[in-house]
């Protein structure tokens, strides 16, 4: 996947000193395509769309203009679009401020289709939405955060803020995307025999679900998960440093929570002790047992997996009836200590599911390989049950022939014993 990212954020140009300056006003930003780890960038030419489009979603834009990436633009590609006024079926108008600059792949500013990104329509570009201009308020350049916008059906959508800036705790990642993008689709079209949907529904005698989430980032999955589960209550959990994003998300999404379910953000280190009330909730009876604990893109860095499979077995003590999933990028053999560190810990993988998206587009490009795992702790898998079942009715079988056998040796004696006597 790649992201478009604002180098330079969005800004107004013009002449103060001009009574017509506004009118004449540039709006100038600087973009580029990257990965989620900003370490590579779009290596193909494409036709990006910009505009000028109202707050509101599924705007009409009022501007609309064309640009081109090309292969060597890894440095940015300058975008400037025209201020003027807007064309409209019944003539020119003046602009209505505040106006959100609009960036990406597809030519109307509407959110994102998730098969056109998977699919390769899109190139596994998402477009991004800056913040407000609003000259007219003293706003004349957007803020370092921009908006991604992705339909997942029956008229919803997910809608995160994530930095333009440079820390990896405050971006989209590739498996958190998938991953909450995935849930929702599963979930909205019924399909809970998908066990990442199924181990989404509250265990035998329970009327609430509980999540946590470790790693949260801007909180896409658990967000994700808030709008589709009906009375869940789900923790959010990340170091401190994204508690504003996450919460700032978090706060716009309320209001399209599923009924009756909750989340909440609390500030969580691997490598410390779990914080004293973790999942109280102030609004509903106090509950200690989780019943779902996810991470995705966790594993990529395999000096932290100790840290946090350590945590996940802190979770487990409390809560040792809780599944855990497991969504990743696969990108490097490192990340296979992760999964080691589980097994040695006592969690047993029952789940495994690969699915693979088009890379970026080109006829040579690699696939690119998502994976989603769940756990159970001390629980074993259907194989190992099977070969403990077989080797103990191998056993039994044993020790039944052996008795039979010591059986018909004593009956023989017997038997031997009554021939001589009579002779």
């Amino acid at each position: 996947m790649r992201y478009i990212r604002f180098l330079k954020t969005p800004r107004l140009v013009y002449d103060k000193q001009d009574p017509e300056a506004l009118a004449k006003a540039k709006v100038k930003c600087l973009v580029t395509i990257t990965s989620d780890l900003g370490d590579s960038f779009f290596p193909h030419e494409i036709v990006l769309w910009a505009g000028l489009c109202p707050c509101e979603l599924n705007s009409t834009p009022a501007i609309l203009k064309k640009s081109k990436w090309t292969s060597g633009a890894r440095y940015g590609l300058d975008i400037e679009i025209p201020v003027g006024t807007s064309q409209t079926a019944r003539g020119q108008r003046p602009l209505q401020w505040p106006l959100r600059v609009y960036v990406g792949p597809g030519k109307a500013p509407v959110p994102q289709l998730y098969d056109d990104i998977t699919s390769g329509r899109h190139c596994g570009i998402l477009g991004a939405w800056s913040g407000p201009l609003d000259p007219e308020n003293g706003r004349k350049e957007a803020g370092k955060l921009v908006e991604r916008q992705v339909a997942i059906g029956e008229g919803r959508s997910l809608r995160i803020m994530e930095e333009t800036g440079e820390s990896i705790a405050r971006h989209l990642w590739d498996a958190g995307f998938m991953l909450a993008c995935h849930i929702n689709r599963q979930v909205l079209n019924g399909n809970f025999w998908d066990r990442t949907a199924g181990v989404l529904q509250p265990p035998a005698g329970k009327k609430r679900l509980q999540v946590l989430e470790l790693g949260t980032g801007c909180g896409m999955v658990g967000i994700g998960i808030a709008q589709v589960i009906q009375n869940a209550d789900i923790v959010l959990t990340d170091l401190p440093e994204a508690e504003g994003i996450a919460t700032m998300n978090l706060a716009n999404s309320k209001s399209q929570f599923a009924l009756n379910t909750d989340a909440i953000f609390c500030s969580l280190k691997w490598e410390d002790d779990l914080p004293f009330g973790l999942n109280q909730w102030s609004d509903y009876p106090p509950c200690t047992q989780l019943d779902l604990i996810v991470a995705a893109d966790c594993t990529y860095n395999c000096d932290s997996s100790p840290a946090l499979v350590q945590t996940m077995c802190n979770l487990i003590k409390a809560s040792p009836q809780a599944k855990v999933m497991i969504a990743m990028k696969v990108r490097h053999e490192d990340e296979k200590v992760f999964f080691s560190l589980m097994a040695k810990a006592g969690f047993i993988q029952t789940h495994k599911q690969t699915d693979q998206f088009p890379g970026d587009g080109g006829d040579d490009d690699e696939m690119e390989v998502f994976e989603i795992y769940i756990y159970e702790y001390g629980q074993k898998d259907k194989k190992a049950e099977m070969e403990e079942c077989e080797e103990r009715l191998g056993s039994a079988a044993a020790q039944k022939v052996d008795r039979i056998s010591t059986l018909e040796t004593e009956y023989q004696s017997v038997l031997d014993r009554s021939r001589k006597r009579k002779r």
